[in-house]
């Protein structure tokens, strides 16, 4: 059916609740509702539509979503993070590692910087991210004197930029199905041009391969590529931009814990979780072959439960803490957790929404008629933002404009690669500034800092990077080469430091 620019509704709703009220749960779930009673009232008529679309919202949103096999064990997920986190927290080993951290942290900027590296080195969930390094690094920006609207933007700068660029992990998985999708369905003859344009994306027998492709996107993936090269850029510069010029040290004391867990437990447990991880990935491909979607997830699933029970059998062996308080503990953690397993579920219903009601195609009808093939990846990033901004979803993002550019880059000629990455860019970029986007908030709750807070301070450094990437689409669109990324890597120093120097102030800590 079609619903023509009604499908743009639920996401425009949801963007002006959520601008309007900062409240994330209504947002999402105001704009779902929405697209469902839209889609009944167009399928029964008014009088039947309305309650048809109502009932339709509660069998997406509380039942099939969370029933999906591949959302479920998202949602584990998300409970056995949020249950390890809160058991480290609370054994008071994070505070105790946070504390040794600081003995070697000299400066705010060194603070600023290991951050930095943290959240490189935790490229297996964007999740993991913000819940891990929050809690870690809170203490320390407080007893430097540094906001932490600051810590909550090195964070988000290094969750999804980071796990976009890796090809083995689930979002490089979920990113070779939707490829694999589009390049299914081209033409034999679509595939020869593909072929002859980028010969290591298609084997002797026509097979698309998809590994192949995510490395080979990788020049072209400026948007997260800038974002992680403007954060230490930005803190060796020492000028805060916009309202992050104006925020201050948090008054909000360090939780105090009655126990003692070891700066160690903490290392100790990481490498068990990464060991795990990677153990279960190495066996996934000798015994079955290259690990798909559900092989991830089991990988990371298997790495949490084993770092779980490493540090229950360390606290319990210590006497820190007993086998019981520990599962007490876990249960909290988990108990904190629902109300992003809402938001998630809530975000994954308005995008499955928007793609019935062919939101993306509305929106790609811009590119429909004479257009330069070389402007079309500029364009895909424009609108790439615009639906992740709007949705909160950057997966969701994807999934509406794979599909669609993945043949329109080959019918009209414009460089493929470069298409592909300004989709991925913009869903990044878009996720990035959403106020409705879950990384978004698992950014402002492992920072500990007020969410529209959050949103306010980056905005400002998001748009800048996002700006020179914008125009780095525009160049790769007519020079599809693997310097424009060098280019504007300089560029982004320069902007950078030049936009600091002239409208930013000097951080009050440093």
């Amino acid at each position: 059916m079609e619903y023509g620019s009604a499908a743009l509704l639920p996401a425009l709703v949801s963007l002006l609740v959520a601008l309007k009220t900062r409240a994330v749960v209504p947002a999402l779930a105001i704009g779902a509702l929405t697209g469902t009673l839209i889609m009944g009232v167009y399928s029964h008529g008014l009088a039947s539509g309305l309650p048809a679309g109502l009932f339709d919202f509660i069998q997406r949103a509380f039942l099939e979503q969370p029933a999906k096999a591949s959302n479920a064990q998202i949602l584990v997920l998300i409970f056995l993070i949020g249950g390890f986190v809160h058991l480290l927290d609370k054994s008071g080993a994070i505070l105790n590692f946070s504390g040794a951290v600081t003995e070697r942290v000299r400066s705010p900027k060194s603070a600023q910087m290991a951050t930095w590296l943290g959240g490189l080195s935790i490229f297996f969930s964007d999740l993991g991210n913000a819940l891990i390094l929050g809690p870690i690094f809170r203490p320390i920006y407080d007893r430097f004197g540094l906001s932490r609207e600051k810590l909550a933007y090195v964070i988000d700068a290094t969750a999804a930029p980071v796990c976009v660029l890796i090809p083995f992990i689930g979002w490089g998985v979920y990113l070779s199905g939707l490829l694999e999708g589009a390049f299914g369905g081209l033409s034999p003859e679509s595939i020869e041009v593909v072929a002859q344009q980028v010969p290591a994306l298609v084997a002797d027998d026509g097979t698309f391969l998809a590994f192949h492709a995510l490395v080979a996107l990788l020049p072209f993936q400026l948007y997260p590529l800038l974002t992680l090269l403007s954060v230490p850029v930005v803190i060796i510069g020492g000028r805060n931009l916009g309202k992050m010029a104006k925020t201050l040290p948090s008054s909000i004391p360090v939780e105090q814990t009655e126990t003692g867990g070891s700066p160690g437990l903490v290392v100790t447990v990481l490498l068990v979780l990464m060991t795990t991880l990677g153990g279960v990935l190495i066996w996934v491909s000798l015994t079955r072959g290259a690990p798909n979607g559900a092989d991830i997830k089991l990988a990371i699933a298997s790495g949490y439960i084993f770092a779980i029970l490493t540090a229950m059998v360390l606290l319990a062996r210590d006497g820190i803490m007993s086998i019981a308080n520990s599962f007490s503990a876990i249960k909290d953690g988990m108990g904190k957790m629902v109300n992003l397993a809402i938001i998630i579920c809530l975000a994954w219903t308005l995008g499955d929404i928007c793609k019935v009601m062919g939101t993306g195609e509305v929106l790609s009808a811009w590119l429909d008629g004479s257009l330069s093939p070389a402007l079309l990846p500029a364009l895909v990033m424009l609108i790439g933002a615009t639906i992740s901004f709007a949705t909160g979803s950057s997966f969701g993002t994807f999934a509406i404009l794979i599909p669609i550019v993945v043949p329109l880059a080959v019918s009209i000629g414009a460089p493929l690669l470069v298409t592909i990455a300004a989709a991925i860019s913009g869903g990044i970029f878009g996720d990035h500034t959403s106020p409705i986007s879950d990384t978004t908030l698992l950014a402002s709750m492992g920072a500990g800092v007020d969410h529209a807070s959050h949103v306010e301070t980056q905005l400002p450094y998001a748009a800048l990077i996002g700006s020179v990437a914008l125009v780095g689409f525009i160049g790769a669109g007519f020079w599809p080469s693997g310097w424009v990324l060098f280019g504007m890597g300089i560029a982004t120093i320069v902007v950078v430091l030049t936009v600091g120097r002239v409208m930013g102030q000097p951080e009050t800590a440093l």
